[in-house]
């Protein structure tokens, strides 16, 4: 039989050790057209569940709308921060992915 209290105190125990640099950051998406603005920000340990609960799906999907899913998951694992993505059109699209 599992115990319990041993398992979510070795979770919190964890959590504890996690790095400063891991705790309280963001992805964050920016997107601004003449018709809409779209702002999101997820947690990134929200980010890394995702991306390890399901890749596949999500590669095919971010593929389809050209973003390197490769470089991304890196600058993640690699706990980058800064921007990574802006981009601009000539329609006055605008698209920024932050990590914070």
């Amino acid at each position: 039989m599992v115990d319990l209290e041993k398992v979510f105190a070795l979770r919190h125990t964890n959590q504890e050790g996690a790095s400063a640099s891991q705790k309280g950051r963001m992805l964050k998406v920016f997107v601004d057209s003449q018709e809409d603005h779209v702002r999101i920000q997820l947690p990134m340990g929200f980010v890394k569940a995702v991306l390890k609960m399901a890749p596949h799906w999500l590669d095919k999907k971010i593929q389809s709308d050209s973003v390197d899913m490769e470089a991304l998951i890196g600058a993640i694992e690699d706990n980058f921060v800064g921007e990574f993505v802006n981009i601009q059109d000539a329609s006055g699209d605008h698209v920024r992915i932050v990590i914070e």
